[in-house]
């Protein structure tokens, strides 16, 4: 599944965690939720989208940037791998919470600015992977 699990995939997965982690931070912010134990609340917020995106980039492959990969496939994986990443997060964040429903505003919050924050980084480390690339992967 995945040949290559080295230093690139390494970062590029802790710039996925820190991303969607700046991405719940803000959040909480914009809900006051961060006066009251905030790194506790924010780590555990943030472990509930990042470890099922975790475990779908892995299945998808949208944790590999191979040589001569183009831009768009490698764009193309990490979107349909949140896609299908960031409304299962959902589900389990509900899950843990014992929520019965998803607020339809909070998914597509989550889905279209989460989404957006991930391919910023994503387009970033891309485009630094080809500029500053030594020819090892």
């Amino acid at each position: 599944m995945m040949k290559n699990f080295g230093r690139q995939t390494i970062l590029l997965l802790a710039g996925d965690w820190i991303t969607l982690g700046l991405f719940v931070f803000i959040g909480q912010m914009e809900h006051g939720l961060v006066a009251a134990n905030p790194l506790p609340r924010l780590l555990s917020a943030s472990a509930e989208i990042v470890l099922p995106w975790t475990v779908v980039a892995l299945l998808w492959g949208a944790l590999t940037l191979s040589r001569g990969m183009t831009l768009r496939t490698f764009m193309w994986r990490a979107l349909t791998a949140w896609l299908v990443g960031a409304p299962l997060a959902l589900l389990v964040r509900a899950w843990l919470n014992g929520q019965a429903t998803i607020i339809v505003i909070f998914m597509a919050i989550t889905i279209g600015l989460g989404g957006l924050f991930l391919l910023v980084w994503r387009m970033i480390f891309f485009w630094l992977r080809q500029r500053f690339a030594t020819g090892s992967e």
